[in-house]
């Protein structure tokens, strides 16, 4: 797929994926000069795509980094480990018959269950960028979508915790008028290129609302 800037409607002929109704494809963006945004391929969610409007534009669509398979329920993966250190330590009593091996096993298991769910996890999400909304789909078993109309976005903030500065990635947080009727607000969460996604973001919103998007521009920090 060529390249389609802001104010073109773009192709979602891309293959898809079962498990979760999500478009395959990855997505490059680049902000150019007049504020236009390249994509080449999108990762549209079979929920999302049923419901546009045919005069609806689809900006940018992405998932979190392949970091996220990793540095996502780092707590989970240190509580298998504990157990299994706690394992091997008990190990030592004979008289508990607990077999070391045994052990390393469940560990190697555990981790591996573990990564599979963040894989599931990793493929049924997708950031999503039109010219009349930003969007977050997410959920494994009960799919979630959440909108923000860009004409009701009042932030954009950048935070990047310890893990995401290690990787590189970021998390972006849309805040909008309904976010104390819904629960929160809208965030994508450990994204590639954050500062770019940002910018992107920012000029979308100033382009198609006539808003500059919030004063959000610090970092955040945080685990």
């Amino acid at each position: 797929m060529g390249p389609a800037g802001v104010g073109k409607p773009v192709s979602t002929g891309s293959t898809t994926t079962a498990a979760c109704g999500v478009s395959s494809g990855a997505v490059s963006m680049k902000l150019a000069a007049d504020g236009a945004a390249e994509v080449r391929g999108l990762v549209i969610p079979a929920v999302l795509e049923r419901s546009l409007p045919g005069d609806e534009v689809i900006i940018a669509s992405i998932r979190p980094s392949v970091w996220f398979l990793f540095m996502v329920r780092l707590d989970v993966a240190a509580g298998i480990l504990g157990v299994c250190g706690l394992g091997l330590l008990m190990a030592e009593l004979e008289w508990l018959q607990i077999r070391p091996v045994a052990c390393g096993l469940a560990a190697g298991v555990g981790l591996a269950a573990l990564l599979g769910v963040n894989c599931v996890d990793w493929l049924c999400r997708a950031y999503v960028l039109t010219d009349r909304r930003v969007v977050r789909v997410s959920g494994i078993l009960r799919r979630v979508v959440y909108e923000a109309p860009l004409n009701r976005v009042q932030s954009v903030t950048l935070h990047k915790g310890i893990r995401e500065r290690l990787c590189g990635c970021g998390t972006i947080v849309v805040s909008s008028a309904a976010d104390s009727s819904v629960g929160g607000a809208l965030s994508w969460y450990f994204i590639d290129r954050p500062e770019q996604s940002s910018a992107l973001l920012r000029e979308t919103i100033r382009k198609y609302s006539g808003s500059g998007g919030g004063d959000g521009t610090g970092v955040g920090g945080g685990a």
